[in-house]
């Protein structure tokens, strides 16, 4: 059974319960791909007629989605990931156990489907529950120009406390500048530091909303809060 394009925010509200279901029952819960998430970044960042959401179904369950744009550059319609300055992230909402197959009818639903010229899918993860969405064999399969690009990013293990690691690999300049950062917390009243991940992450989301607002960002007017109310005004 073909999937579903999504092309505007009406039809991706139609898709609600089916997101919701897909999200409950996915192995990676991000804020960043939760239903309110994506309809707000398209509401933010996008004209409705660029709107490109794949919905792949296995019979009549939905077992995906993968938010998309089409932007043009110079004349050449590019359907990329739904990312900007704000998120670096153009992850796939995959239901668990189906990951395979989403891969496959993905790429068949995209190569179908009219109205682009290249396709950029950026900022993939290896810690994704997906990684690679387009393995370089399924793409071999399919008789198109293909290019792959990897960004190696790292994680540091260090072999020393944090306190001995500030005192002695730390720059003085960066020390001095980490210290300032310190101070003016502490001038702005008690804080505290979280690490929030899958559902309870996404009970935070108001919370990082208001955080995100009560600084230098809430002020210039380009926190997520102020730049939805502009665009949705």
């Amino acid at each position: 059974m073909p999937g579903r394009h999504i092309r505007s925010t009406d039809e991706l509200e139609r898709a609600r319960e089916q997101w919701h279901d897909v999200y409950e029952a996915s192995a990676m819960k991000s804020p960043i791909l939760t239903y309110e998430y994506v309809k707000l970044w398209y509401e933010c960042f996008s004209s409705s007629e660029d709107i490109r959401v794949f919905k792949v179904m296995e019979g009549n369950k939905a077992i995906g989605f993968l938010p998309m744009v089409v932007r043009t550059r110079g004349g050449i319609r590019v359907l990329t990931n739904q990312t900007n300055d704000h998120c670096f992230y153009g992850e796939a909402l995959v239901r668990r156990g189906y990951e395979e197959a989403f891969r496959k009818k993905l790429l068949d639903e995209i190569l179908n489907e009219s109205g682009w010229d290249v396709l950029h899918h950026i900022f993939g993860y290896s810690f994704s529950a997906i990684y690679p969405l387009f393995p370089e064999s399924l793409l071999a399969d399919k008789a198109r120009h293909w290019k792959m690009n990897l960004q190696p990013t790292y994680t540091i293990v260090l072999d020393k406390t944090c306190d001995e690691y500030f005192h002695k690999d730390l720059s003085s300049s960066m020390r001095k500048s980490l210290k300032l950062s310190k101070n003016r917390l502490k001038k702005a009243g008690p804080h505290r530091f979280l690490h929030v991940e899958g559902d309870e992450a996404g009970k935070k989301w108001q919370d990082f909303l208001r955080i995100e607002d009560s600084g230098w960002k809430g002020k210039n007017g380009t926190s997520i809060l102020r730049v939805f109310r502009v665009c949705c005004a």
